[in-house]
C-alpha cells in the first residue's frame, strides 16, 4: 500500500509554527471547556437536539408526523441523535451531557488533521483548523451536525492519504461508511465526502471501489431506520418542508465572502494540476484535479443552501479539512523553489483566520450569560420540587428575549418531564405556512399537560419568531387560554396550570 509523502524540512520556522499550533490548540480547548460547563445554550436548536436524543433513550419516536398530537420532529438525520444519545447515556441528562458530543468532535478533528499531515505541514494544518474553529464558533462546537460533518470530512482525507496500511477493499468500505454517516447527519452530507472518495476511485483506477463505497454508504444510511425510534416516512416528509424555503440574498453574499477560505485552496490546486497536465482529458481523469473540482462544486452548492433563511455561512465549514489538505498538496506538487511560497500563503491564510476570529471570540465569551443561566437552572429545579407529581413543559411568551429563557427546557426533560411540543420548531414551520393539527390543539384543550411555564410577565403563545411572523395559531392560543390559568410566578417564569386541577 502506498502512502503520500508530505515531509518538509525542519527549520526554525517549522518550530515556530509548531509553537503557535500548540497555543492555538490550548485556546481551542479553553473555548470548548468553557462552553461545556456553561449551563445554557448559544443556539435554540441545541436543546431541541438534546431533548429529542434524551427521550430517544427511552424508546421515544424521533420523527413524528406533522398531523399528530406531538410537535417535536426535526430535519436532522438519525446519526445526530444516536451520537448525542450515546453521550447522554454515558454522562447522564445534564447540560454537559447534552453538549459534550460536539465539543469532543472538534477536538478529534484537530487530532485527525495532525495525524494526516507530516513535518512542518502538521503544525500548519493544525493552526489552520484551529483558525476555522475559532472563526466559526459556536457552529464548530455545538451539538448539531456541523462538528460531526467536519470530523467525517477530516477522516475521509485521512483515508484518502492512506496513512494506515490496510486492504484496499477495507479502505473503500470505510470511505463508504463516512459518506453514509454524513448523509445520516444531513441529507446533503455526502457532498463533503465525495471529493476524497472520487480521489481514491481515480487513484486506484477501480470501478469496484465505486461499487463498494456506494453499497456500504447506502447500507450505512439505512441502518438506523431499522430501529423503532426512527420512522423513515416521517423523516423524508421533512424535506418537502425544507425545499419550500426561499433564498435570502444577504445570506448568500455572506456565505460567498467566507467561501473564499474554502474555494481558494481548491482553486489553487486545480490551477496547479491544469498547468501541469495541459489537456482537458488529462485533467478530467487526474485524481487531484477532480478532488479540487468536486470541492469547488460542492462548496458552490452549499452557498446556495446557506442562502436559505435560518441557514448561514457555517454550512461551508465541513470543507475546512479539504481546504487544508489542498494547500498542503499544492505545496508538495509545485517546484521546490515555489514550495516555500505556497507554505507562506498557507501561513498567511492561518493568520487571517486567527486575526479575524479575535472579535468573534470576544463576542462568544461576552454572550455567555453565566448569572442568568445559573439562575434559570435553579429556578427550574425549584419549580420541579414545588410541583411533585405534575407534568410540566415549557411554552413561549411574547418576546424573543423571553424565548431565550426557555432554551433550558432540557432541565425539565432530564428530570423526566414530557417532551411533546417544541415551540422552537414552530418558528420554522409557521414561517413555511405549515398549520398545526387538530389533534395537537386538542391536547391543549384537554389539559394533557398539568403546567406550562411561560416567560415571566409575558402573554402566552403570542411571540413572533426570527422571521417576523406569529409562530402559533389563534386556535391554539384560544385553546390554551380556555384550558389554563396563571397560578404563580417565579424569578423567570409564570406558571399556567390546568383549570380542571
Amino acid at each position: 500500500m502506498t502512502t503520500e509523502n508530505t515531509q518538509t524540512p525542519k527549520s526554525g520556522a517549522s518550530r515556530y509554527i509548531g509553537a503557535l499550533a500548540v497555543a492555538a490548540v490550548a485556546g481551542l480547548i479553553a473555548m470548548v471547556l468553557c462552553y461545556g460547563v456553561y449551563d445554557g445554550y448559544m443556539d435554540h436548536g441545541e436543546p431541541i437536539v438534546a431533548a429529542a436524543a434524551f427521550k430517544m433513550l427511552d424508546g421515544a419516536q424521533v420523527y413524528r408526523a406533522l398531523d399528530g398530537p406531538n410537535f417535536v420532529s426535526n430535519v436532522y438525520g438519525p446519526y445526530l441523535y444516536l451520537v448525542n444519545g450515546l453521550f447522554l447515556a454515558v454522562f447522564g441528562g445534564s447540560s454537559w451531557g447534552g453538549k459534550i458530543s460536539g465539543l469532543c468532535a472538534i477536538l478529534l478533528v484537530v487530532l485527525v488533521i495532525w495525524r494526516t499531515h507530516r513535518g512542518a505541514a502538521s503544525g500548519l494544518s493544525v493552526l489552520l483548523m484551529c483558525g476555522f474553529a475559532a472563526l466559526f464558533v459556536p457552529f464548530s462546537i455545538w451539538n448539531r451536525p456541523d462538528p460531526f460533518l467536519i470530523l467525517l470530512t477530516a477522516l475521509s482525507v485521512f483515508i484518502a492519504r492512506e496513512r494506515v496500511s490496510m486492504p484496499r477493499w477495507l479502505l473503500w468500505a470505510l470511505m463508504g461508511v463516512a459518506g453514509g454517516m454524513a448523509c445520516g447527519l444531513k441529507i446533503y452530507g455526502p457532498l463533503f465526502i465525495l471529493p476524497a472518495a472520487m480521489y481514491v476511485i481515480l487513484r486506484h483506477k477501480s470501478l469496484a471501489a465505486l461499487f463498494v463505497m456506494g453499497a456500504v454508504g447506502i447500507a450505512t444510511v439505512m441502518l438506523p431506520f431499522a430501529l423503532p425510534m426512527f420512522d423513515l416516512g416521517n423523516y423524508l416528509m421533512w424535506f418537502k418542508v425544507v425545499a419550500s424555503k426561499p433564498d435570502a440574498g444577504d445570506m448568500a453574499t455572506r456565505a460567498l465572502r467566507y467561501g473564499v477560505f474554502f474555494l481558494f485552496p481548491a482553486g489553487l490546486l486545480f490551477a496547479q494540476r491544469a498547468s501541469v497536465l495541459r489537456s482537458v482529458r488529462s485533467v478530467a481523469t487526474d485524481p487531484q484535479a477532480v478532488y479540487a473540482f468536486l470541492t469547488i462544486f460542492g462548496a458552490g452548492l452549499c452557498v446556495v443552501l446557506a442562502s436559505k433563511p435560518g441557514a448561514g455561512m457555517y454550512y461551508l465549514l465541513p470543507f475546512a479539512p479539504l481546504a487544508i489538505d489542498m494547500l498542503i498538496r499544492t505545496a508538495d506538487a509545485v517546484h521546490p523553489e515555489r514550495k516555500k511560497l505556497v507554505l507562506v500563503v498557507a501561513g498567511v491564510m492561518a493568520a487571517v483566520l486567527l486575526v479575524t476570529a479575535v472579535p468573534v471570540q470576544k463576542r462568544y465569551y461576552r454572550a455567555l450569560d453565566w448569572t442568568r443561566t445559573t439562575g434559570i437552572k435553579e429556578d427550574l429545579h425549584a419549580i420541579l420540587r414545588d410541583n411533585p407529581g405534575k407534568t410540566i413543559q415549557m411554552a413561549v411568551g411574547s418576546t424573543i428575549g423571553g424565548y431565550h429563557n426557555t432554551l433550558q427546557k432540557t432541565e425539565l426533560v432530564y428530570a423526566g418531564q414530557p417532551y411533546t411540543v417544541d415551540f422552537g420548531i414552530m418558528i420554522e414551520t409557521s414561517y413555511l405556512g405549515i398549520g398545526l393539527s387538530p389533534s395537537l390543539i386538542e391536547t391543549f384543550s384537554a389539559c394533557a399537560m398539568d403546567v406550562w411555564l411561560v416567560p415571566k410577565d409575558e402573554p402566552p403563545l403570542t411571540m413572533r419568531g426570527y422571521y417576523g411572523n406569529f409562530i402559533t395559531t389563534e386556535n391554539l392560543r384560544d385553546a390554551f387560554l380556555k384550558a389554563y390559568e396563571k397560578t404563580g410566578t417565579t424569578a423567570y417564569y409564570d406558571l399556567w396550570t390546568c383549570r380542571k386541577n
